[in-house]
């Protein structure tokens, strides 16, 4: 599969103990009962199973990170490949966990564990490596992306930082401040040995893959959401192209970086109860946020607003206006381009809506308060 005759890795550097899957239902089992279990959540996830839930996976096991991070990394042969080694990417990801705030309501390792599997479902499921030549380097630097792209992320947003001046904020000059932070942050950790699973990469291969995880992770930017909307429908291909040619375009790296940023917004067409616990996170994340931005005397948007929440009425209301104006046009957007991902993704997305609209219609207590103010 991996659609190139260059040298990817220097043998010389590549790690021996690569058999990922087996050594970390190993490693975290217990019993023979957890093992079992946990195989079971193996087998699932290189299924790539739709409605896949990593809170539920977050009962069974302590670290979703790290077990779905290498569990994806094995699917997709990625540690044979390019000579990654167990104990390397274990502390990697002792790092990624620690580098993920837990303070943070929604910006997370949880988060980073749930795009990195969305992630896996589109190429799993989108048919993109065939149609589009992914090699392993796309691949790898495509997981490499999910997993880090909020890394260090401290729980409010791009306009905060700005209009806070931030230190942050004056280092990145005010653009895609917390995109490129993250992204910093994520090569700093290759610069330690005991990190750097792409020490066994040809450089040329390493300058590919670093541009590409700056460009995925930079799409994550919200600012940058219309216009790759605009994109993905001004280039999606017509009713009658040929499938076996499927004619595109954008070029692959572009679309991979929307398909990140599609990714980070998935919830909403995945596992329903998790979409639901999701969106309570995010509403109080950036009521957090709100509290702060009074106390500074900072302009406070309404939906960051703890005074202007009316309940779950409003709250389910606000729901599907943010499916309606931003994920369902971004995903019938990238399903013109994958039409294999449509009749996975876009029930699932008509089922949350109808969550949303029975709880608007008929209350019911459904929505939890949000937390109280940090004192």
């Amino acid at each position: 599969r991996d659609g190139s005759s260059r040298r990817t890795v220097r043998k010389s550097l590549a790690d021996g103990d690569t058999d990922m899957a087996t050594m970390i239902v190993s490693s975290l089992a217990v019993s023979d009962a957890q093992q079992q279990e946990l195989s079971r959540w193996r087998e699932r996830i290189f299924a790539a199973e739709e409605e896949v839930s990593v809170f539920e996976l977050a009962k069974c096991v302590a670290d979703p990170l790290t077990f779905v991070a290498m569990t994806i990394f094995s699917r997709h042969k990625l540690p044979d490949f390019f000579g990654i080694g167990y104990e390397r990417m274990k502390e990697l990801c002792v790092a990624l966990n620690a580098g993920y705030s837990d303070e943070n309501h929604f910006h997370n390792r949880m988060h980073a564990a749930d795009v990195t599997y969305a992630m896996h479902l589109f190429v799993v499921h989108s048919g993109m490596v065939e149609s589009h030549g992914l090699e392993p380097v796309h691949l790898l630097a495509i997981f490499f992306a999910t997993l880090v792209h909020d890394l260090g992320h401290p729980g409010v947003t791009n306009a905060f930082l700005v209009n806070s001046s931030s230190p942050l904020a004056l280092t990145y000059n005010d653009r895609s401040v917390l995109e490129n932070f993250h992204v910093s942050e994520a090569f700093k950790l290759m610069q330690q040995p005991q990190y750097n699973i792409f020490r066994a990469l040809e450089a040329e291969h390493l300058r590919e893959l670093r541009s590409l995880v700056i460009k995925m992770v930079l799409a994550t930017d919200m600012a940058e959401h219309f216009g790759q909307v605009t994109e993905l429908v001004s280039t999606a291909p017509s009713a009658t192209s040929s499938p076996e040619r499927h004619p595109v375009a954008l070029e692959k790296d572009r679309l991979m970086a929307i398909m990140v940023h599609t990714a980070d917004i998935s919830h909403p067409f995945r596992h329903l109860q998790a979409h639901v616990e999701w969106s309570y996170r995010v509403r109080d994340e950036f009521l957090a946020q709100g509290d702060i931005e009074r106390q500074l005397g900072l302009p406070v948007m309404p939906m960051f607003d703890r005074d202007q929440y009316k309940g779950e009425e409003q709250y389910a209301t606000q729901q599907i206006g943010f499916i309606q104006a931003i994920v369902k046009p971004l995903l019938e957007a990238l399903c013109a381009h994958f039409p294999l991902l449509r009749p996975r993704m876009e029930p699932l997305l008509e089922r949350t809506l109808d969550h949303w609209a029975h709880v608007r219609d008929h209350g019911g207590g459904h929505v939890p308060d949000p937390l109280p103010p940090k004192t």
